[in-house]
């Protein structure tokens, strides 16, 4: 028996909720990994005549993004003669400052960056922040009559 793109298959439905023939439309490494339902024509993935869904994944298989290693320290000196500002995305900052941060934490600017970005080393880890942003964000237009 020949179970290839196109073939038929006994599976089970997800919509219509029948164990019928289905049309196999695509494999993925030699396992069928979606059909279409004969009576109701739905596709969906293969799930074998006896309820089971063959090649679905697990939740602990899926694979999480690997987090950032955590920093091993700035890779500038902090400058210390300086107080710790406070952190805002429309303030002017240099080089080795420390800025607080109202999430974050204290953090030490390694590089300010070019169109208003800045990379800060905290505790945690490297974060790229705004910097120099200028205005409020959306600007109010003026009022206007209309004639009609």
């Amino acid at each position: 028996m020949q179970n290839g793109v196109g073939a038929d298959i006994k599976a089970g439905c997800n919509k219509c909720k029948l164990n019928t023939w289905h049309v196999i439309l695509a494999k993925v490494d030699g396992r069928i990994a979606k059909v279409q339902c004969k009576s109701c024509n739905a596709q969906h993935r293969y799930k074998s005549p006896d309820g089971k869904t063959v090649g679905a994944r697990s939740a602990t298989s899926r694979k999480k993004p690997a987090a950032d290693p955590l920093p091993a320290g700035p890779t500038v000196q902090p400058d210390l003669s300086k107080p710790i500002r406070p952190y805002s995305p429309r303030e002017h900052y240099a080089v080795s400052e420390r800025v607080d941060h109202s999430k974050f934490g204290i953090g030490v600017i390694e590089l300010i960056s070019t169109p208003g970005k800045m990379t800060v080393c905290f505790a945690d880890r490297r974060r790229i922040l705004a910097v120099a942003k200028k205005g409020g964000g959306l600007v109010r237009p003026e009022n206007r009559t209309f004639d009609t």
